[in-house]
């Protein structure tokens, strides 16, 4: 069985939710630098890993914040934000020692809020 989330899995308790965290993130970062969304958003998390998007130089910064909620921040090669996305935790983390999401963080690309 898939592990990846579809809409009709989302209780309503977690939708209330993301849709607050979407509310927050469009409010206080739209076009946000990764230091920015580090000093407000990293205080909150309970654990960060990072994905590398190959020779774009781009990347996508995850953040767990609780055993139900992940944000996932997509960055240019300077580090602005480029989109961003919560979503429901689907499976758990396996991340390197140099903090690379190896598994999870999955979500729906329907779900991504561009800037």
């Amino acid at each position: 069985m898939s592990n990846k989330i579809n809409k009709t899995m989302i209780s309503p308790e977690i939708a209330k939710v993301i849709a607050m965290w979407v509310t927050y993130l469009e409010e206080k970062h739209t076009n946000s630098s990764l230091t920015e969304i580090e000093k407000s958003i990293g205080l909150l998390a309970r654990d960060r890993a990072w994905v590398y998007h190959g020779g774009s130089g781009n990347s996508s910064l995850f953040y767990l914040m609780d055993d139900c909620i992940q944000i996932r921040f997509d960055l240019d090669i300077e580090d602005t934000l480029i989109s961003f996305c919560v979503f429901p935790k689907s499976e758990a983390w396996i991340k390197s020692p140099e903090g690379i999401l190896i598994k999870g963080g999955e979500a729906l690309d329907s779900d991504t809020i561009f800037m």
